[in-house]
């Protein structure tokens, strides 16, 4: 069995796009983590009630193909389940909300997922490096951050980059993993 977690901001919903609208500036400029990024952040936060109405408002990615992708993976005896950043820095700790967010946003988007099992975990990290903790042999990580992947990686997990209208490469990520397993059983 293989454990497939999937990010959400830029993975399952589209966090930076929504930004990139509000904000009025290219997708791609979200990267640079710099003070007035930050800044402007916390203000959209604020802007829209807080961060639990915040990330449960966000609008999906590709929501059909994730959909019939996480319910293949679990009709084949996978887990699939989440893990997510939930943003926080120490000036700016709004986790509690950020969590109980995206919580709401899959109870919206995915709610037969959630009541058949589908979806058998949700798993919160404070930054996006700590998901490396949940690493091992078995272990795809879909994420569209590249900074996280990596770390992911070298703690002995397998990684598929996601990028917007790439759906195919993170099942071919998966496909060679879970051939690379099959051939290990065997042998």
């Amino acid at each position: 069995m293989i454990t497939v977690y999937f990010d959400m901001d830029g993975v399952l919903v589209d966090l930076y796009g929504a930004l990139a609208k509000a904000w009025g500036v290219p997708p791609q400029s979200l990267w640079d983590h710099d003070s007035d990024t930050q800044r402007r952040y916390e203000l959209w936060i604020e802007q829209s009630g807080g961060a639990e109405e915040a990330f449960a408002g966000l609008p999906p990615n590709q929501h059909a193909e994730m959909h019939q992708t996480m319910v293949l993976l679990h009709s084949e005896g996978h887990r699939v389940e989440i893990l997510t950043s939930l943003g926080a820095s120490a000036e700016f700790d709004k986790s509690l909300g950020i969590e109980a967010g995206k919580q709401r946003w899959l109870q919206t988007h995915y709610p037969d997922l959630l009541e058949k099992g589908v979806l058998s975990g949700f798993n919160g990290v404070r930054q996006g490096v700590d998901k490396a903790n949940f690493a091992h042999d078995r272990a795809l990580l879909i994420d569209d951050s590249p900074y996280v992947l990596e770390p992911f990686r070298a703690a002995g997990g397998h990684v598929a980059h996601y990028r917007q209208q790439d759906h195919r490469r993170c099942m071919d990520a998966f496909l060679r993993l879970s051939d690379q397993l099959r051939k290990q059983v065997r042998q």
